[in-house]
């Protein structure tokens, strides 16, 4: 399948990843063909992209870390205690029901903690801060799992990602939501919602677990003291936090929000690798590194040799060497017949360029079956 933006749909294209509503309600089924209407309709409920179905990715392989069900079950369950909070509704935030979710992602990511991270979610832009806590607990759960933490803790994990971003509840809407630059009294205040997010649980919910609480408080420091909102140094800063907060920066780089378009995937982990070793943990930016790809599957590539081809595989631990199917000869002559190289096989030749959506679409286009 192939992701693609919306406002680039066209009629009788063939969706292939069902869309759901913010509710949860199924509102495309996997398989329907486009129309212009149901173009329309993903215009209005401001749906960024969808995934169709792609002829030259026919037979790759997207595998999924939890179920449509259980992310969906988890992004409705965020929404529902942020909302309530927002309102002043009161009593225990983390009850058996939220606890019922937690376990249901931590057994969906042990069934596959093997799998990379693919960046799947189809959502609109009013539901982001749901679906990024949802991410940021999924692919949190999927580092902790790898480097071989009790499910107690797996769950405690869970909990704090899920609830990392809850004091945000207390920040003006337009402040958070804002196209231009914070001014320094603006980026001030949201420096203080992991202190309100901590102070809401602390008040509601006597027995939650310390690392809960901590990646709530700590999700925003840094190893080297540059973070927010105590300058804590490494040694300070809870475990758990610190694993948490380099999938919180990931989540928030690889997606479009209101001041700055998304970077993609290769361009963070890049950012991180190069300057983040100071500011984060290297053990858990390792395991980061061995299971999120830098070209997901279907990402366009110019190689070294020239060749332009599409990633259709990548494996655990070689994040910036994927599998890539080559159609066409030093990007001027489409090959005869395609072939693929595994660039952790072929070291001599290495990722020259991630071609722009358009040189894609322009080397590899989508037939609508209509045409």
């Amino acid at each position: 399948m192939r992701k693609i933006y919306v406002c680039k749909l066209k009629p009788g294209m063939i969706l292939a990843k069902s869309v759901y509503g913010p509710n949860g309600q199924l509102w495309l089924r996997a398989g329907v063909t486009l129309t212009s209407q149901y173009i329309s309709s993903l215009l209005r409920s401001k749906i960024n992209f969808v995934y169709v179905l792609d002829p030259f990715l026919s037979d790759a392989q997207n595998e999924e870390i939890v179920s449509d069900q259980a992310r969906l079950q988890a992004n409705k369950l965020v929404k529902n205690v942020l909302t309530n909070i927002k309102q002043g509704k009161q009593g225990p935030i983390v009850d058996n029901n939220f606890l019922k979710v937690v376990n249901r992602l931590v057994e969906e990511v042990l069934d596959n903690k093997d799998v990379m991270y693919n960046l799947a979610d189809i959502l609109s832009t009013d539901e982001y801060t749901f679906n990024h806590s949802v991410n940021v607990c999924i692919l949190s759960l999927l580092i902790a799992s790898n480097l071989r933490y009790t499910r107690s803790r797996l769950q405690d994990i869970a909990v704090g990602a899920l609830l990392h971003d809850l004091g945000k509840t207390k920040i003006d809407k337009r402040i958070l939501m804002k196209e231009g630059c914070l001014t320094n009294e603006e980026f001030a205040i949201i420096k203080m919602h992991p202190v309100l997010g901590a102070d809401i649980l602390s008040c509601r919910q006597r027995d939650l677990a310390d690392d809960s609480l901590k990646i709530v408080l700590q999700h925003h420091e840094r190893c080297d003291g540059s973070g927010y909102p105590h300058q804590l140094l490494h040694h300070q800063i809870n475990e758990s936090a610190r694993l948490v907060m380099i999938v919180d920066v990931y989540d928030a780089l690889t997606s479009d929000r209101p001041y700055r378009a998304a970077l993609q995937p290769h361009q963070v982990l890049s950012l991180l690798k190069y300057s983040g070793n100071h500011a984060y943990d290297p053990v858990f930016l390792q395991t980061f590194f061995e299971h999120v790809p830098a070209y997901p599957v279907g990402t366009a590539l110019r190689l070294s040799n020239g060749d332009i081809g599409l990633v259709v595989k990548n494996k655990v631990g070689k994040t910036f060497s994927p599998t890539v199917r080559v159609y066409w000869a030093e990007g001027k002559e489409p090959y005869k017949n395609e072939f693929e190289i595994d660039l952790a096989v072929e070291q001599s030749i290495f990722v020259e360029e991630v071609l722009s959506e358009e040189k894609k679409e322009e080397l590899f286009p989508l037939y609508p079956k209509n045409e």
